[in-house]
């Protein structure tokens, strides 16, 4: 087959189709026939005298019948009481208070360490800067006093008192008394130095 022989053939097959298009869009465009539905008949039966009788229903009747809303209560239901629509509510963030206690505070002179306990017993011991691996996770300690630690948690700073008496300094054990001359005893020399 030449080319010439194949644009011939696609040419006529596009003109075809041309012309099928044609009729169906005017046969598409002629008005419809409608013929008047033939009645139908129904048979009844009546229960007093048992015998049968036959209705005629028109197809417009039937659907009317169908169309009937026959699934809704048979009561009268309760008159919803009218509601103001709701408007949409903004989440509100939940603040979380930790539940951590400060155990205890080591001060040196080139570094400061505190020991944190949270709610579960579990105790972490962190330098100034450093995250707290407890929960509620995301606090860090900022600040360490000898008797005070302030946590930063979600963006507030927490003070942490050290429990019972402050511990600064050296205390003489319970019951010590004054030497011979009066004096207190003195703090061990590892107490001393610092």
């Amino acid at each position: 087959m030449t080319v010439r022989s194949t644009r011939q053939l696609l040419n006529a097959l596009a003109a075809a189709c041309a012309v099928a298009a044609v009729g169906v869009v005017i046969w598409a465009l002629q008005p419809a026939a409608v013929a008047e539905p033939s009645p139908l008949k129904l048979r009844t039966i009546n229960e007093s005298s048992r015998h049968e009788q036959q209705t005629n229903v028109t197809a417009s009747e039937l659907l009317a019948a169908a169309s009937m809303p026959l699934r809704h209560p048979l009561v009268d239901s309760k008159p919803q009481p009218k509601t103001r629509p709701q408007e949409p509510q903004t989440p509100v963030a939940r603040i979380v208070t930790p539940q951590f206690k400060l155990v205890a505070t080591v001060i040196e002179a080139g570094r400061n360490v505190a020991i944190i306990s949270d709610a579960r017993g579990r105790t972490d011991l962190k330098g100034v800067g450093e995250k707290l691996q407890l929960l509620p996770s995301g606090a860090s300690v900022h600040e360490i006093q000898p008797n005070q630690v302030t946590i930063e948690f979600q963006g507030r700073r927490i003070p942490l008192q050290l429990a019972g008496r402050p511990r600064g300094g050296y205390v003489p054990p319970r019951g010590a008394v004054n030497n011979a001359h009066g004096e207190r005893p003195e703090a061990p020399a590892f107490i001393r130095d610092r």
